[in-house]
């Protein structure tokens, strides 16, 4: 891997890269490796990286980044424990915001996986999703890219989401446009709110920014 990187380098003379794997830190000793052969190569590279909450150790992520990682696509999904539970997601809130942290002290962008809704969200739940965001714009200031809180679950082909949503009757439209409506009334009004005035409201609220983030952390 890193041959095809030194060879990417000398040869095209890329700069930014981004790793296709939707877990680079499942093996955190492959990742390290990984990290090492760039600095003993002496490699000039930008990159980014997926991973999860509970594989964001400071020593790895330290390593990463003298290699040169500058930004980490997180999966946090919520920041509601019930939700975190329906997904079968295996993390908690509270690893959430210390993965948060951590990135927050070594200085790495984070590009954070999140989802806002699925059918059965309640008002606590939603709640509960607007105040993390709040709390992760204050751990990560600007080194985090925008949430977008207009999300729902989406019921790929195939998820046991798509099977249960079949199942009870909940599935609308078809394999090119899925959809599902939310049961709680409130929060399905809410949603509908959101989606309307997303690009005037949020901004005010200081949930999101139109700051150009993608171009920011390839030029830093």
């Amino acid at each position: 891997m890193v041959d095809e990187l030194e060879m990417l380098i000398k040869e095209y003379q890329v700069e930014n890269v981004v790793f296709c794997d939707g877990n680079f830190t499942i093996s955190r000793e492959r990742a390290a490796r990984i990290a090492e052969e760039i600095i003993r190569r002496k490699l000039k590279i930008r990159y980014a990286i997926e991973s999860r909450v509970t594989e964001v150790e400071e020593d790895l992520f330290k390593l990463l980044k003298e290699s040169g990682l500058k930004r980490v696509l997180l999966g946090i999904e919520s920041g509601s424990q019930t939700m975190l539970d329906r997904f079968n997601k295996g993390t908690t809130v509270e690893e959430n915001i210390k993965a948060l942290e951590i990135l927050s002290k070594l200085d790495i962008y984070v590009s954070p996986g999140f989802i806002m809704l699925d059918d059965r969200t309640t008002l606590e739940e939603l709640q509960e999703n607007i105040s993390f965001v709040r709390l992760a714009r204050e751990i990560m200031g600007n080194k985090i890219r925008p949430f977008d809180i207009t999300t729902k679950m989406y019921p790929l082909a195939g998820t046991e989401f798509e099977s249960y949503l079949r199942e009870n009757g909940k599935y609308r439209g078809d394999i090119f446009r899925p959809s599902y409506k939310i049961d709680n009334l409130s929060v399905r009004f809410i949603h509908h709110l959101l989606n309307l005035s997303s690009r005037v409201l949020f901004p005010l609220r200081g949930l999101l920014t139109k700051e150009d983030w993608d171009s920011q952390w390839m030029r830093e």
